[in-house]
């Protein structure tokens, strides 16, 4: 089973989209195969909403060499440009039906399927005061 759906964007590029909990790296062998053969080199962005959710996480950038991918690329994309994000809440408003094999909250699922753009998570992670708890 695929694991991803690859989108062409003139203005971007292109984009691997997760279309379920499973994450699309797990088929990075055959991403590079159609990427191949489309004759592209440049970058490419990867959409990981559906497997691991809205986090600081979702979004990577990593360089197609027309052959493969060049592993020390990989980046998590901690600012994405708007018409990533855009691209983005078109892809999965107009394909609701693959948000019910994710890892989302119904809320979030909902808020997508309305077409409303999910605001970031950020990653806070508690701190300890001097002392103990």
């Amino acid at each position: 089973m695929k694991l991803y759906s690859l989108k062409k964007n003139n203005k971007i590029g292109y984009i691997i989209y997760s279309i379920s909990f499973q994450s699309p790296l797990e088929q990075l062998a055959q991403i590079e195969e159609e990427l191949s053969r489309e004759h592209f080199k440049g970058d490419v962005y990867f959409d990981f909403l559906l497997s691991n959710g809205n986090n600081h996480n979702r979004y990577l950038k990593a360089f197609f060499d027309g052959q493969k991918f060049n592993l020390k690329t990989f980046q998590v994309v901690d600012k994405p440009m708007k018409q990533l994000i855009k691209e983005s809440n078109l892809f999965y408003t107009h394909n609701p039906q693959l948000l019910e094999n994710s890892i989302l909250p119904r809320s979030v699922k909902f808020m997508i399927k309305k077409g409303y753009t999910i605001p970031k998570l950020s990653l806070s992670l508690p701190t300890a005061k001097a002392g103990g708890f």
